[in-house]
């Protein structure tokens, strides 16, 4: 009875199994796994008492079971006492135990890794600012825990973008976990910008690339307007000097004028005058100008007012400029300056930039007495002031004095000041609103020289120099070449031919090797431009190059000669005649070896002939 309840188990596996084939693949990882730990059973497939931990050992005559009907079978028929197992193993763990024995080596199981996606697109991103995180998921597919070794950033915009993340160098991610890689991109140059994540891992191949594309988009179109207003004091009758009004796009996109007038009570007594460059239609590109140039003639003594109005394509229009004028009996001074706002750029550290005028005029009828120009704001320091418009100046009616502005930062960064004209005008105090940048550019290499040799014909190993944003300020490389004998070669964040974008601190590499086409010295260099830098930085590059001389290789079995420094006859060089001889010029053996083997064969000659000599004395 009892042997007939085991058939129908074993019958009940194999029926089991059967159905469990359709829809089970085994899983040789798994099968390990039950076959060291047989899902708590008090004895598992790996102990003395079954395989010994190895499957091709038979204990107690169990078989290796690479057939899972063999395994259940052998647990219900209790083979070598398999039957304690039958509380701990159902069809699903036979067959993966079966695939195991079968094959041990799949056992070990190996990582797997799958990205959600290889390329991401950044919509146009406005300049200087920060897109939202875009995410990819890495995900191990496999069968063993993935590491992952490495996540750089690389390409000519790789500065640009910022990685976040779960994902990081050195995280292992486990069989069917997940991590994340966020990015971010924040352009500094408008057009087409593009970079990589290369991920390193020990999955198959090594690597997976995640493409990066971004576009840099220019900054809306910004009116900026100054002054808001222009106040003059101005004789009845009489035309004032004319008064500008500056229009700026401080954006970035371009700022298209709309219809410009002069309107309110005492409109007919203002004027646009015919030296204006603004008009209905102007196209300002960011960070141009224009301007309009205002006249005022009273024709009654008192307060006259009106307003410029300068429609435009940006937010905020139209722009208007209160115009307030005084009509007098009597000629008074008035003072006007050229520009209202003056940018000098980007100036290095240390550095002066050139000088930049402003014109101060007497727009009166009486005369103009400066009483001081002073320099103010936070950035005071950083702006010389120079010019033949001097504290006590005076200015006739109608005159004009300059005043000469530089900018030296003492620091990176936006730097700005203002400077106010103080006088005895009845039309107050212009400010003229400076500003600047502190720029630090700089570009370190490592080393700044190398020296390379090689055979002709025959590529050299590459040496590799760092190149290093060394100051405070983005710079770009706008190009990197090489002359001489000497290529460049690719390489780990290899800074490419240009152009490279490079942010304080960040570094990229430059692959040098040697490639002689003759024998000799040779020399050359890699020269390193960039617009932000007066100068290139050079790598300094020597080599010598060697040739194989055929005739040399045929010298080890005859001798060699080569011709005298006279142009004579050619000496004969000491050869080697192979077994440790060597015959000198004259044909002579000057090899020590040979002369030292020569004593100990004489002296065996004497010896063996002294014996003979004695035995025939003792026959005698």
């Amino acid at each position: 009875m009892k042997k007939i309840r085991r058939v129908a188990i074993a019958m009940l596996g194999v029926v089991g199994l059967g159905v469990l084939s359709a829809a089970h693949a085994a899983d040789a990882v798994r099968g390990k796994a039950l076959y060291f730990n047989t899902n708590g059973a008090p004895e598992s497939c790996g102990t003395a008492g079954c395989h010994s931990g190895f499957p091709s050992v038979k204990s107690n005559g169990i078989a290796k079971g690479s057939n899972p009907t063999v395994i259940l079978s052998a647990i219900s028929s209790d083979k070598g006492g398999m039957r304690k197992l039958s509380a701990y193993v159902n069809a699903t763990d036979a067959a993966d135990i079966a695939a195991y024995i079968a094959n041990p080596a799949a056992g070990t199981g190996s990582p797997a890794i799958a990205l959600s996606a290889t390329t991401l697109t950044f919509t146009a991103q406005t300049l200087g600012t920060t897109s939202a995180a875009q995410t990819v998921t890495v995900s191990n597919t496999g069968t063993a825990v993935l590491t992952l070794a490495g996540l750089t950033l690389g390409g000519t915009a790789s500065a640009e973008f910022t990685r976040g993340g779960t994902c990081q160098p050195g995280t292992n991610v486990a069989v069917g976990g997940t991590c994340s890689i966020q990015l971010t991109f924040t352009p500094a140059v408008a057009g087409a910008r593009n970079a990589t994540v290369t991920i390193t891992h020990n999955a198959t191949g090594g690597t997976s690339t995640v493409s990066l594309i971004g576009t840099g988009a220019l900054a809306p179109a910004v009116a900026s307007v100054t002054p808001a207003a222009l106040s003059f004091t101005q004789t009845i009758n009489s035309p004032s000097i004319a008064q500008a009004v500056t229009v700026r796009n401080t954006g970035g996109q371009p700022l298209t004028l709309g219809a410009i007038g002069i309107s309110g009570a005492n409109a007919a007594e203002y004027m646009i005058g015919a030296a204006s460059t603004c008009s209905t239609g102007t196209v300002l590109n960011g960070g141009t100008n224009c301007n309009l140039q205002v006249t005022f003639r009273p024709t009654v003594a008192g307060a006259r007012s009106a307003q410029l109005s300068i429609a435009h394509s940006a937010t905020a229009s139209p722009a208007i400029v209160a115009l307030n004028g005084t009509g007098t009996a009597t000629p008074q001074p008035a003072v006007s300056v050229s520009v209202t706002t003056l940018s000098f750029g980007a100036t290095s550290v240390g550095q002066k930039s050139a000088a930049q005028p402003v014109t101060l005029t007497n727009s009166g009828e009486a005369p103009l007495t400066l009483a001081s120009l002073t320099l103010g704001g936070s950035s005071v320091g950083d702006f010389v002031l120079a010019g033949d418009c001097t504290s006590g100046a005076t200015v006739a009616a109608g005159g004009t004095c300059a005043v000469q502005l530089s900018f030296a930062p003492t620091a990176v960064g936006t730097r700005s000041a203002t400077l106010t004209v103080a006088s005895n005008a009845a039309n107050g105090s212009p400010v003229v609103t400076l500003s600047g940048s502190g720029v630090q550019y700089a570009i370190a290499v490592n080393p700044a020289s190398a020296a390379l040799q090689s055979t002709v014909g025959t590529m050299s190993a590459s040496v590799q120099a760092v190149v290093t944003n060394s100051g405070a300020s983005p710079i770009t490389l706008s190009s990197i070449t090489i002359s001489g004998p000497f290529v460049m070669q690719p390489g780990s964040n290899s800074c490419g031919e240009g152009p490279m974008d490079l942010v304080p601190g960040q570094a990229c590499s430059v692959y040098v090797a040697f490639m002689p086409a003759a024998a000799g010295p040779a020399a050359g260099e890699v020269t390193i431009a960039s617009a932000s830098l007066t100068v290139p930085t050079r790598i300094a590059l020597t080599a010598q190059a060697s040739a194989l001389d055929a005739a040399a290789s045929n010298n080890s079995t005859s001798p060699s000669s080569s011709p005298s420094p006279a142009g004579g006859s050619a000496a004969i060089a000491p050869s080697n005649l192979g077994g440790g001889c060597t015959v000198g010029a004259s044909g002579e053996l000057i090899d020590p070896l040979l002369a030292a083997m020569l004593a100990v064969a004489l002296f065996e000659v004497f010896r063996r002939r002294a014996r003979r000599g004695s035995r025939s004395r003792d026959r005698a």
